[in-house]
């Protein structure tokens, strides 16, 4: 906007040269005017003597019969200057791929997606089999383990019975079943101070496999794919904007080249108006208005010079570029390479809407976060765990009496377990999942209708450029021909020196006005290209080249 702004304001100063310089002539065409002082002289307005004026309609030497010719002032015809192509120079493709290996919205973009896909990393190994290890000394207090009196022992199982003791036949003895006599000893549970254990725990979540692991791993998959696809969109809106920025760059440079050349014609019809004043031909009035545009045009160079210095540093920001010397190694397209979307815009949009990369990104975060929600439900139910643990102990608790000695158990089984408090957490968390996924979708509504408006203004903004550059062109070969025309009188002694700088300014703006009705046709095909989405197409194919 500010750049089409600035292209008024140079065309409305040159409309005004030419208008000023109108109001300065006294009447009719002055005749050859002294040069001023430091001032190259200019050629006169008047035939040179002895030459024969030819009748109104009458064609000259050159163009007009009869006359001799003069020469034209050594400035030339008008050219806008700096737009050339050269080999090696800066073109939008180039801006385009140096731009995108530097943004950081591109590189904050692909940042989620490592984080999405470490998310599915940690997602799958929930659902890995839990094992943990534990290793262990305990140093145990002194204590006494023994009971009073003394423990009644039988050799052999069995009934017991009452007979005469073995080697005492006068004594009764209780006897076990194989004859034996029962025999007591005083009993002491040994104490081991020191304890070693070494152990494993293994479990898995059977129930999660059931309910949850399907809907886990979707999830996480799409919320990668939604990464992925925001990341190729982000893409594809930086190199978009970069070749937006390339051809207003080309827009500044051209500004910078009618303002320097209206400096130029301003100052020469100065040092015209100065020596018509000394010679009594105009006013001081009309000399101060010319002075007035001269300021003016200057004035206008400058600002045009702050455009061109503002866009380089634009280019020079965007690419992260701090020395920039840029060279033109593209020019302006040809209307005639630039494709027209001459479809109904409601097929434009419906291809939009197809193609665009955003609209399926958000539409993977809704499927993820769907699937999320009927993860997290799952879990207000009991859940079943398989276990298992393995110790190596000295000494090992199953072994009684406790030995001194490295001994090795191990117990598997299955266990539920039901956290009434879970089952209320869960759905809430459920429910909190189905609300964003409720929001997601208004969002992909929102964007539908974003994306809608987008190719609605793109579109309109192709049919008025080309409807400019139609315009543009009709004035341009009509600036061309008045050109050609005031040139042949100005050489025949027909026409002055002011209306061949008039002639020459409007045949610059109107080249100018063709070079912007083509970078704004080329811009408005960028946006409509990427509205619609078919630069995917064309970034696929640049990736493969």
């Amino acid at each position: 906007m500010k750049t089409r702004t600035m292209v008024m304001t140079l065309g409305i100063s040159v409309g005004l040269l030419v208008a000023l310089a109108a109001q300065a002539q006294p009447g009719a065409a002055p005749g050859p005017l002294p040069p001023a002082a430091g001032a190259q002289p200019l050629p006169s307005a008047t035939p040179p003597a002895g030459a024969a004026t030819p009748a109104a309609g009458e064609p000259a030497a050159g163009g007009l019969s009869g006359v001799s010719e003069r020469a034209l002032p050594e400035r030339g015809a008008p050219m806008l200057e700096g737009l050339e192509p050269e080999a090696g120079g800066l073109t939008s493709k180039e801006v385009a791929r140096r731009a995108l290996a530097v943004s950081p919205s591109v590189r904050e973009k692909r940042a989620q997606l490592a984080a999405a896909k470490e998310k599915i990393t940690q997602t799958m190994v929930q659902f890995f089999p839990r094992i943990s290890a534990n290793a262990s000394y305990t140093r145990l207090s002194n204590v006494v383990s023994s009971f009073p009196g003394a423990s009644v022992g039988a050799l052999n199982p069995g009934p017991l019975s009452i007979g005469p003791c073995p080697g005492n036949p006068g004594a009764n003895c209780v006897l076990d079943s194989g004859g034996a006599p029962l025999g007591a000893s005083a009993f002491v549970i040994p104490t081991v101070p020191s304890q070693w254990s070494l152990e494993a725990h293994g479990s898995i979540p059977l129930s999660d496999y059931l309910f949850r692991l399907t809907d886990a791993a979707a999830s996480s998959k799409a919320s990668k794919e939604s990464a992925r696809l925001n990341v190729e969109a982000q893409k594809l809106k930086v190199a978009s904007d970069a070749e937006e920025l390339y051809f207003n760059w080309l827009r500044s440079r051209g500004q910078v080249s009618i303002a320097k050349s209206a400096v130029e014609r301003t100052r020469a019809r100065l040092a015209d108006a100065k020596a018509s004043f000394e010679v009594g031909a105009i006013s001081k009035a009309d000399l101060l208005r010319i002075e007035a545009l001269v300021a003016n045009t200057e004035l206008r160079l400058n600002e045009a010079e702050t455009g061109l210095s503002l866009t380089t540093g634009e280019l020079a920001i965007v690419m992260e570029d701090y020395h920039p010397s840029y060279r033109v190694g593209e020019g302006i397209p040809e209307p005639g390479r630039i494709p027209a979307a001459d479809a109904p815009v409601p097929q434009l949009v419906a291809e939009a809407h197809a193609k665009r990369l955003e609209v399926h990104a958000i539409e993977q975060a809704i499927d993820g976060i769907s699937h999320g929600a009927s993860a997290t439900r799952s879990g207000a139910f009991p859940r079943v765990d398989g276990f298992g643990d393995f110790f190596y102990a000295n000494p090992n608790q199953r072994y009684f009496p406790p030995q001194q000695a490295w001994h090795a158990t191990w117990d598997v089984g299955v266990r539920a377990t039901w956290i009434i408090n879970d089952s209320f957490s869960q759905t809430s968390a459920a429910r909190e999942l189905d609300a964003n996924a409720q929001a997601t979708i208004e969002q992909r509504r929102a964007l539908l209708a974003g994306i809608a408006m987008e190719v609605l203004n793109a579109s309109l903004a192709m049919t008025r450029a080309r409807d400019a550059l139609t315009k543009q062109q009709t004035a341009l070969a009509a600036a061309e021909e008045g050109y050609r025309v005031t040139t042949d009188l100005f050489r025949a002694g027909r026409a002055t020196s002011t209306e061949l700088i008039e002639s020459e300014s409007q045949l610059l703006v109107a080249k100018l006005g063709d070079v912007d009705a083509r970078i704004d046709l080329a811009i408005a095909a960028i946006e409509l290209r990427h509205a619609i989405g078919r630069d995917i197409t064309d970034a696929n194919r640049t990736a493969q080249n």
